[in-house]
This record gives structure tokens, C-alpha cells and sequence, in this order.
């Protein structure tokens, strides 16, 4: 697993506490903006079967879903790359820094 992976992981707090990046603050805690706004998602999820009277899964909305999901983790590992070049270039700017 790469750094941006690693990064993302533990921003999730998906790995194992001794693979977390020890500098990377998990997001995906109760209290954090990201946590609640995952959890207003399922509740939406929640509401949406009950009107439509799905009994299990929404085939559509659970691909909506992962498809925002992987949306999410492109633009998150992009963002990651980014900043990597953003720093070497300061760095090219300011040698020794």
C-alpha cells in the first residue's frame, strides 16, 4: 500500500491501529463533519427504501453510493498527489528548506 493509500485509510479509520500513519487524524470518528455526513447518508438510504418499499438493498441507490464512494476516494488520493508535487516544487524553489 502506498502513502496515499495509508493516508486515506487512516483518515477512514480503516487499518489496524499499528498501520495508521501516527501524523494522519482519522475523520471517520463520531464528532467529525465526515462521520456525521456519512451517517445522514444512510439515514437518507434508510427513508428513501422505506418510501419506495424496498424490503432489502435499492439495487440503484447502493450503486449511486459506492459510485460516490470511489468518487470520493479518486478525488481524495488526487488531492494527496497534488500536494506531494506542490512540495516539490516548493522545495525546488527554496533549496536546503
Amino acid at each position: 500500500m502506498d502513502i496515499a493509500e495509508r493516508v486515506y485509510e487512516t483518515l477512514l479509520n480503516t487499518l489496524e491501529s499499528e498501520y495508521c500513519i501516527p501524523w494522519v487524524e482519522p475523520i471517520f470518528i463520531p464528532g467529525n463533519s465526515c462521520y456525521e455526513a456519512y451517517c445522514d447518508m444512510h439515514s437518507a438510504y434508510e427513508r428513501l427504501r422505506i418510501r419506495i418499499g424496498a424490503v432489502d438493498e435499492d439495487a440503484d441507490a447502493e450503486e449511486i453510493i459506492n459510485c460516490l464512494l470511489k468518487h470520493g476516494k479518486i478525488v481524495a488520493l488526487e488531492m494527496f498527489r497534488y500536494g506531494m508535487l506542490y512540495q516539490t516544487k516548493k522545495d525546488e524553489e527554496q533549496p536546503g528548506a
